[in-house]
């Protein structure tokens, strides 16, 4: 049983106080051992890996925004397939990241087939790279959209895991090994 102290009417820890400042002159002598001791090679390191990281994520970051600005105009071109069978309808999206949209119809000789939206980046990172997503008929009548990119492979990570599997595939089937 603790001891009691009949002065401050408290009854008197079985542990003994720690101080304060120990956690903050802990994270001061190891800052300091840092810096002393080459803290900048550290500094470098530690620079290496967070500045790509962070130009990938912003990269994402703008194809996310880019995609979401796309699907507000898959809906009225998907109807405009549906009723009328022909892809003319203008794009309107506004974004900065985005150099061009273009909607084009997929024909055959007899018919228009599907309707496809071409987007190129307005980004350094995705220069001459081509998303594209594509309105086609199924068997069943029902129109189905479908993703591909146009992109060096090293770009493949940037894009949604649908269109980067479509990416692959299209690589697979034009190698020339």
């Amino acid at each position: 049983m603790p001891d009691f102290n009949p002065q401050d009417d408290t009854p008197a820890s079985p542990y003994p106080q720690k101080n304060p400042l120990s956690t903050a002159k802990i994270v001061l002598i190891v800052l300091a051992a840092i810096c002393c001791c080459g803290g900048v090679p550290v500094v470098g390191i530690i620079a290496a890996i967070a500045i790509p990281a962070y130009s990938d994520y912003s990269i994402r970051s703008n194809i996310s925004d880019i995609q979401a600005a796309l699907e507000t105009e898959k809906v009225p071109l998907e109807a405009q397939f549906n009723q009328a069978k022909n892809c003319d309808i203008n794009p309107s999206i506004s974004n900065k990241n985005i150099e061009s949209v273009t909607f084009s119809p997929i024909q055959n000789a007899e018919s228009i087939e599907g309707c496809q939206i071409t987007t190129s980046f307005n980004l350094p990172a995705l220069k001459n790279t081509r998303l594209i997503y594509t309105l086609a008929a199924e068997d069943d009548g029902m129109a189905k959209w479908s993703c591909h990119i146009i992109a060096a492979p090293k770009q493949y990570k940037y894009f949604s895991p649908n269109c980067r599997n479509q990416a692959d595939e299209n690589m697979l089937e034009n190698r020339t090994d």
